[in-house]
C-alpha cells in the first residue's frame, strides 16, 4: 500500500512539474520545434508580419508613425534562447510624411524610404493559428 501511494505521489509531481512547465511559457511550443519546422514557418511569420505593417498604413495611424508603403525581405532569421524563439525580420519601410520619426534601427535614404530596419518577431499559436504575440527590437 506505501509503495502504491509513493507511485502515485511521484507520478502527480511529474503531471504538475510537466504542466507548469508549458503554463509559463505558452511560447513553448514554438521553443521545442526543430530547426527544420521553425524554417517551415518563416512563410507564415513573413505573412503575419506584412498584416501587421498594412495596418501601420491606415488613416487611423498618426501622421509620423504612418508608412504608404515597405518591403519585407525574405531572408528571415531565427534567433533561439532558452525561453524563446524570435524571427528576425528585415524591412524597408516609405513614410508617409517627413515627420515620420524614425525608431528602432534604420536609415533614412534621399529617395524617402528609411532601408535596413529589422524587428524580432515572436509568435505564438492560439486557437490553431498562428500570431504575432511581440515585436521587438532586440531578443
Amino acid at each position: 500500500m506505501l509503495k502504491r501511494m509513493s507511485l502515485i505521489f511521484i507520478c502527480s509531481l511529474i503531471l504538475l512539474a510537466s504542466c507548469d512547465t508549458f503554463s509559463s511559457n505558452p511560447n513553448n511550443q514554438i521553443n521545442e520545434m526543430s530547426n527544420q519546422q521553425l524554417v517551415g514557418l518563416k512563410p507564415v511569420v513573413k505573412k503575419l508580419f506584412m498584416e501587421h505593417l498594412k495596418n501601420e498604413e491606415k488613416q487611423t495611424v498618426p501622421i509620423d508613425s504612418r508608412i504608404i508603403n515597405f518591403i519585407v525581405h525574405d531572408d528571415i532569421k531565427i534567433f533561439k534562447n532558452d525561453e524563446n524563439t524570435f524571427f528576425i525580420v528585415d524591412y524597408d519601410t516609405l513614410p508617409a510624411s517627413k515627420d515620420f520619426v524614425v525608431a528602432g534601427g534604420g536609415e533614412l535614404n534621399e529617395d524617402g524610404w528609411v532601408k535596413n530596419r529589422e524587428l524580432y518577431v515572436d509568435v505564438q499559436k492560439s486557437d490553431g493559428e498562428y500570431q504575432i504575440k511581440s515585436l521587438s527590437s532586440g531578443p
